[in-house]
């Protein structure tokens, strides 16, 4: 079974422009009052001339790409309110249904349990296929010009670093005031270079790999997607003087190869549903990576793509931007230049880790024709209410662990005080990127004879982290830059795997973990090659020198941070190796051992 991977889209985005008429989503309209406008964009689409477009998109501040965007939630918004088909339920299929649901629009079949024949309508590679033929497919990347879209527009509250960058800064010699931006400007790792520590972010490690690959290409096309709050941090290391280059600047550098910046696309905080079902300005959010799709299929239809020659291939990705192994190898782009495949989505195999991204899955359309689609947490819950009280059971079976997510549109419930102290609901619209991608290739599929648009890369468990290591949480960004874990290579810059297939299993449960820079002492210098499965509940834990291997399992009931190596020798722990084991520290202080369950 696949899951939606980082690297969510790689594109060449040669799409046809027969679809430029039939792309609905991008035409839905609305004016420049607040209530009214919640009411016409909440409407079907085509009610509302472009003038009066350009009023309300002024009024609101918003620029051409992000207003298309919220015209397009507000369109999927007032559709999930007023229709009555969708009420209807989707019911996923298993084994004792399966041929029920063969063309079916009510029913999906989950890749995991589709038949041969079924999955002949999924156009799936699998990475290892691609791997095997690397010459052939990296002969073709001298033509290619590559434009890597890294997403840096969010900040990452999940991971608390106003300590962490303190003592960043003190080891840089910076005085300025904290500032924070992205998580890959903001998390720094020390990196050894032709044998010199230097001290890098990990926008400046992915900037790096890039000219250290750029040989390989046409033109490296570097396109930052930021936001008012992380535009200025990505700038600051574009224009860092670089001790690696003799002081000179990033910007500096790519230009003297001859690889060039675009963009930059700043995603804009857009109004948020209020109390009173109408937009309100009172809380402004951004609205999920959705933005970054509906901006490439807008740039296809206005030709607004960087400029290729006869003979050429433009080939875009899109990744994260912590994450340092979200840019496609060499033999990938290449494999898309030559086969000439319009657009990717990447999948890995999903496992017990992942708690995002849901179950691709075969859907009918009215014609019963196939089409692909993305199976959620939400759709299995409405089935439930719907009478089919065993969709919940199949949907953990499956092992979609997703957030509660319709596949058009997320509906994002946030709390906030008002200026009068007064506690407010918002309801923050978001859509998902691979739900608009996948909206697209049904649409060409129903437009050209069942023929796909999207096809599938799935990268094994062998090779996931690759391409997938995000930085989700403190103890990610401690693993990959600060354990025995992984190794960064200062050379291709990224990260090395030293155990390929077995990411452990890691669940810190209190606030303490939040703080990058609590979860770096707590295990500085632990070795964790070996470990499966680290499971800390309540107060936070120190463990640093400690060897995890297999399971580890900590319960601290104390109240306070303990550390666990001076405890372990107060109860005459022999040796540093914590291997399947688990430890109790009751409210007194006091120790218990036993084994890991």
């Amino acid at each position: 079974m696949f899951r939606i991977s980082s690297i969510a889209v790689i594109s060449v985005f040669a799409f046809q422009t027969a679809l430029a008429n039939k792309l609905e989503c991008l035409y839905v309209y609305g004016n420049g009052d607040l209530r009214i406008t919640t009411q016409i964009l909440s409407q079907p689409s085509g009610t509302v001339g472009p003038a009066t477009l350009l009023k309300i998109q002024q009024s609101l501040g918003l620029d051409e790409i992000n207003f298309k965007y919220l015209q397009v939630l507000m369109g999927a918004y007032g559709e999930s309110i007023r229709s009555v088909k969708n009420d209807s339920t989707i019911v996923i299929a298993d084994h004792g249904n399966l041929e029920q649901a063969l063309g079916k629009t009510s029913m999906v079949v989950p890749t995991a349990i589709a038949s041969k024949s079924l999955m002949k309508s999924v156009p799936v590679t699998d990475y290892a296929s691609i791997a095997a033929k690397k010459a052939d497919y990296e002969a073709a990347t001298p033509e290619v010009k590559f434009w890597v879209k890294k997403l840096m527009a969010g900040t990452g509250s999940g991971i608390v670093r106003v300590e962490f960058l303190k003592e960043i800064y003190q080891k840089l010699g910076k005085s300025a005031s904290i500032k924070i931006g992205s998580k890959g400007t903001d998390l720094h790792a020390e990196v050894e270079i032709d044998g010199q520590i230097h001290i890098l972010n990990i926008a400046e490690l992915q900037i790096l790999q890039l000219l250290a690959q750029s040989d390989k290409y046409k033109q490296v096309i570097f396109h930052d997607v930021v936001s008012n709050e992380t535009q200025q941090s990505i700038e600051t290391t574009w224009s860092k003087h670089s001790p690696l280059f003799n002081g000179k600047t990033l910007s500096d550098v790519a230009a003297e190869k001859g690889e060039v910046r675009s963009g930059p696309t700043v995603q804009f905080h857009i109004p948020t549903i209020g109390e009173t079902g109408a937009l309100t300005k009172e809380r402004l959010a951004p609205a999920g990576h959705g933005l970054f799709a509906i901006e490439a299929v807008y740039a296809t239809l206005k030709d607004n793509l960087p400029k290729t020659k006869k003979g050429e291939s433009l080939i875009g990705v899109i990744g994260n931007g912590e994450d340092l192994m979200s840019t496609p190898s060499s033999d990938i782009v290449g494999w898309m230049a030559k086969e000439q495949l319009p657009l990717v989505m990447v999948t890995t195999e999903k496992t017990a880790l992942d708690k995002q991204g849901g179950q691709i899955a075969i859907g009918f359309n009215s014609k019963g024709q196939e089409y692909v689609t993305i199976v959620e947490k939400a759709q299995a819950e409405t089935a439930v209410k719907k009478g089919h009280p065993e969709q919940m059971d199949l949907f953990a079976a499956l092992g979609l662990r997703a957030n509660v997510i319709a596949p058009d549109l997320i509906t994002n419930t946030k709390k906030q005080k008002g200026a009068d102290g007064i506690e407010k609901s918002f309801v923050q619209l978001e859509g998902a990127m691979g739900s608009v991608v996948l909206k697209l290739d049904r649409l060409y599929r129903e437009t050209f004879n069942g023929q796909p648009l999207v096809h599938f890369l799935n990268i094994g468990k062998d090779h996931r982290t690759q391409y997938f290591a995000p930085i989700k949480s403190g103890f990610d960004f401690f693993m990959q830059f600060h354990s025995d874990r992984f190794i960064v290579d200062g050379h291709a810059f990224k990260i090395v795997d030293q155990r390929p297939g077995a990411i452990p299993k890691v669940t810190l449960v209190d606030d303490f973990y939040k703080e990058a820079a609590n979860v770096l002492k707590a295990f500085k210098g632990a070795k964790i090659l070996e470990l499966d499965e680290l499971s800390i509940e309540g107060a936070g834990v120190l463990m640093p020198g400690l060897k995890l291997s297999g399971v580890v399992k900590v319960k601290n009931l104390s109240g306070q941070v303990v550390h666990l190596p001076t405890l372990l020798q107060q109860n005459k722990f022999k040796g540093v190796e914590l291997k399947n084991v688990s430890f109790t520290i009751d409210s007194e202080g006091s120790l218990m051992i036993t084994a890991a369950q």
